[in-house]
């Protein structure tokens, strides 16, 4: 039997990339909204088939998060290493370290930012915007059990309590290693301590995710192992993430 614990975190206080300690759980943010377009000499560095599905973007927004996404991770993985990237595609076609490296990371991105969660056990991470328009009458019965339901329609802001549940849904599948199920109404969300149902088959580790706001607008969730320090949070700019050092 396995437990989640799911909080609400105080305000993150973003420390700069050049304090991180390579300890621990790191949330790494990458804000997107005054970066410029890769030159082709950073394009180069990633694979083949990353720049077909990059090109396979129909919106100019999509490709940038996907294209700066795949650099973080590659800046993340020579930092940690001091070696050239490589990276695995996992069983839900999601990016990771090979494992002689002994760290795990998790992506994702959303609006104007790109988040990694990196530690030495599995993590998994999920950022959103609330500036998407949502059909919360549609959604709410696929995704949240009634318990959850009743919270988000009882909320004065329901598309930010929709988030914030959606959030740690995703983070939490992300860290044990499962893609999307089927009955997302399944996985538990609410804040508390609550048992992981045996279908989703989070085997017998114990969960802890916490939800934060990344800014006004994006809310996100980081799940990692309950007896794992909590994450410590770090900014890196586009400028840092191209200019300082070199990742491979």
């Amino acid at each position: 039997m396995a437990w989640v614990t799911c909080e609400l975190t105080e305000p993150i206080q973003w420390q700069s990339i050049g304090e991180w300690r390579q300890g621990g759980v790191s949330v790494i943010g990458l804000p997107l909204g005054d970066v410029a377009l890769l030159s082709e000499d950073k394009l180069n560095s990633l694979t083949p088939e990353e720049r077909q599905r990059a090109d396979r973007f129909r919106q100019p927004a999509d490709r940038l998060r996907f294209l700066y996404g795949r650099l973080l991770l590659r800046w993340v993985s020579y930092r940690l290493t001091g070696r050239p990237a490589q990276l695995l595609t996992g069983p839900y076609g999601k990016p990771d370290f090979p494992a002689d490296t002994g760290w795990h990371v998790n992506l994702s991105h959303a609006g104007d930012w790109v988040l990694v969660a990196v530690d030495r056990q599995p993590v998994g991470i999920d950022v959103e915007s609330s500036s998407v328009n949502l059909l919360l009458d549609t959604l709410l019965p696929t995704i949240c059990s009634a318990a959850e339901q009743h919270y988000v329609r009882g909320s004065q802001h329901a598309t930010a309590a929709f988030l914030q549940l959606w959030t740690r849904k995703e983070a939490l599948l992300k860290a044990i290693g499962r893609g999307l199920i089927d009955k997302l109404d399944t996985v538990p969300a609410l804040a508390g301590r609550t048992v992981i149902p045996l279908a989703i088959d989070a085997g017998e580790v114990n969960w802890r995710v916490d939800s934060f706001a990344v800014d006004s607008v994006h809310t996100a969730a980081v799940a990692y192992q309950s007896f794992r320090e909590l994450p410590t949070y770090y900014r890196l700019t586009a400028s840092d993430l191209l200019t300082y050092h070199r990742f491979g």
